[in-house]
């Protein structure tokens, strides 16, 4: 199954010299990202990234100064994933576990970060309904493009959208970094 057919990013992109369908590989944010999105909506929360790739993300924000750690189950297309190790390196350690298992496990991280989840995959839906904090911060096309299923964007319905901020972006594709706070969370600044 591809993308949204009404997705601006249906079909195949260009990234950077590779090509890939956004249907079954993971794509993280573009490798040229020089400085990460502002890190003061975590307000001090320790950030669980959950299908991390490769780390850019999780090393980005860790620079800046959050507590992040970061996981990946790693089950995607693991050639696109050894080509991108290959071609810039790994940048933040990655543990490889399931994002279910790992809001279990990490239940003192009360902010969540997903990258690109996959739209026809229901692990993003998963994670995001077991998981207890109050920040979620979404890279991704929002709720008609390629990234996450119609289940997981019903749960973000359930959260207060605080801010979307643009990104650097590959050729072709149109996401955004979404931040998400649990509206309950916003009267009483629960860490």
């Amino acid at each position: 199954m591809g993308c949204r057919e009404d997705s601006p990013t249906a079909g195949s992109t260009s990234m950077g010299g590779a090509t890939s369908s956004c249907a079954n590989t993971a794509s993280p944010s573009p490798p040229g990202t020089r400085s990460p999105p502002s890190y003061r909506f975590l307000g001090g929360r320790k950030l669980l990234e959950v299908g991390a790739g490769t780390g850019l993300w999780a090393g980005l924000l860790s620079a800046a100064g959050a507590s992040v750690t970061a996981v990946d189950n790693q089950s995607w297309n693991a050639d696109a994933h050894k080509l991108m190790e290959f071609e810039y390196g790994k940048f933040y350690p990655v543990e490889r576990l399931d994002g279910l298992e790992a809001v279990r496990r990490y239940v003192d991280h009360h902010a969540l970060m997903l990258c690109w989840p996959d739209y026809d995959a229901s692990w993003a839906g998963g994670v995001l309904e077991a998981f207890p904090g109050d920040r979620i911060l979404y890279i991704g096309e929002g709720e008609s493009g390629c990234t996450g299923d119609d289940r997981f964007h019903e749960l973000l319905d359930g959260w207060l959208e605080s801010e979307v901020v643009e990104i650097p972006q590959w050729d072709g594709v149109h996401d955004d970094l979404y931040l998400y706070a649990r509206e309950a969370s916003c009267t009483r600044g629960r860490r």
